[in-house]
């Protein structure tokens, strides 16, 4: 055996490489080497040219990418339900009063946890988190293990002082290279055109780091800025010099071809959340225009408060049953399709498909399996139809991010799960006391 622990074989599995042929290897194995895929292909072949490697071997298992979240709330998961049928603005405003009144600092940061817990236990690898003060949740997120951009967002609608300074210390700090600091505008609708300005002049001039928008995702946003500058959103940001290969737009429902075409000249990439979309009333992005105009197109789940869960299995599932029912098509937006903007198309929307989002020499090695020995995966024809329609987040087995074994037949190593479950329950219970003492007052006040 290698004397090295860094450098072992994963063997016997069905191999998923979601490379630029999607090659498949029925019987394959994964040689990782530190934090890279050394190489790969058949089984037999592999394990021959390495035989004192450490092998886990994993017959009856689909090894595979690990999946790219490209859009999520991680602070968001500790309102998992609390605001239900309500439009966006109502449900900003009722989730927003709901923090202010109940959530101290250690709650928001059990949120996080939350949601990094139920991201990793969902095949997750790689996830872009949008917060505000991400300098208290980034190293909880860096201990966690996952891969992150984590852009730190802003806006003056509910905040008097935006908060500058902090954003720049956040950007300028030192982080470990599976944490990628970046920037976020929270919205159109959510800034004014002073900090706009002051984001383009200082993020996208003054920066290389990577910053993302909600775009386009309700239709009085659009009406707005018809009324205000006569132009939409996208062009009103295209004016202000702010669109670029670095932005990630996020929702893009109400995008004319005009916009699209403006996002294509920009290289801006988008993130898609048809879930959230949906039961927020917000509308359909047109994603089958999105990617004729030949846009990066991911997929994400948004925060679990408005989604309400973190499975992008799941997403893709509803991603692709929207599109077929919208159109009318069954032939919209194929399984082998949202099974790329899972992983390599995820990969790009984040300007990291040289590192992650499919399995190929040189490679980081981030990767999980799923079991396929099981009554709702069998039998098995077509892997990319049953990964979108069939395959769940909990049949995701383990996980390794950077080589690092994350989780091992779903235990995970980097987070107390059970203490975790223990305390959010905890502060849930106190949270309830605490709002029906003051709804029982205010009962009272009005006999």
């Amino acid at each position: 055996m290698s004397d090295r622990e860094d450098q072992f074989l994963l063997t016997g599995a069905v191999v998923l490489t979601c490379d630029d042929k999607d090659t498949r290897i029925n019987d394959g194995a994964v040689m990782v080497d530190g934090d890279e895929i050394a190489d790969l292909g058949p089984a037999e072949e592999i394990e021959e040219k390495y035989p004192r490697l450490h092998r886990e071997n994993l017959e009856g298992k689909l090894l595979m990418p690990g999946l790219v979240n490209t859009h999520i709330h991680c602070r968001m998961s500790i309102i998992r339900g609390l605001a239900e049928d309500l439009s966006l603005r109502e449900w900003l405003q009722e989730t927003y009063r709901f923090r202010q009144s109940y959530l101290d600092e250690e709650t928001q940061k059990m949120g996080v946890e939350l949601s990094l817990t139920e991201s990793l236990k969902a095949g997750v690898t790689t996830i872009a988190d949008m917060s505000f003060h991400q300098f208290l949740y980034s190293p909880i997120t860096q201990k966690s293990g996952i891969r992150a951009v984590l852009y730190d967002a802003i806006m003056d609608v509910y905040e008097d002082t935006p908060r500058k300074d902090e954003m720049m210390e956040f950007l300028e700090d030192s982080h470990p290279d599976h944490i990628i600091p970046g920037a976020a505008l929270h919205a159109p609708y959510s800034t004014t055109p002073e900090l706009l300005e002051w984001f383009q002049e200082t993020i996208v001039e003054g920066t290389d780091v990577p910053y993302s928008i909600h775009l386009a995702e309700i239709r009085r946003e659009i009406e707005e800025c018809q009324e205000e500058y006569g132009m939409t959103t996208t062009e009103w940001l295209e004016d202000v010099g702010f669109l670029s290969p670095r932005l990630l737009a996020v929702h893009g429902i109400w995008l004319e071809d005009s916009d699209l075409e403006l996002l294509r000249e920009n290289e801006v990439k988008i993130s898609h959340n048809p879930q959230s979309n949906m039961k927020l009333g917000a509308g359909v992005a047109p994603v089958m225009k999105m990617i004729k105009h030949g846009l990066t197109v991911g997929l994400g789940t948004d925060g679990a408060a408005s989604n309400n869960d973190l499975d992008l299995f799941a997403e893709a599932d509803t991603a692709g049953k929207l599109q077929k029912v919208h159109h009318k098509d069954p032939e919209r937006l194929t399984a082998r399709k949202l099974i790329r903007m899972l992983t390599i198309e995820g990969a790009r929307a984040l300007n990291l498909e040289d590192q992650i989002g499919s399995i190929e020499v040189g490679k980081q090695a981030d990767l999980i399996t799923i079991d396929l020995r099981q009554p709702h995966l069998l039998p098995l024809y077509n892997i990319y139809s049953q990964l979108v329609y069939s395959v769940r987040g909990s049949d995701v087995r383990d996980t390794w991010i950077e080589g690092r074994e994350i989780m091992r037949e779903r235990d995970l190593r980097t987070i107390d799960e059970d203490c975790l479950l223990d305390r959010i329950s905890r502060a849930n219970h106190r949270i309830n006391a605490q709002r029906k003492k003051e709804k029982d007052a205010i009962k009272a006040e009005n006999i």
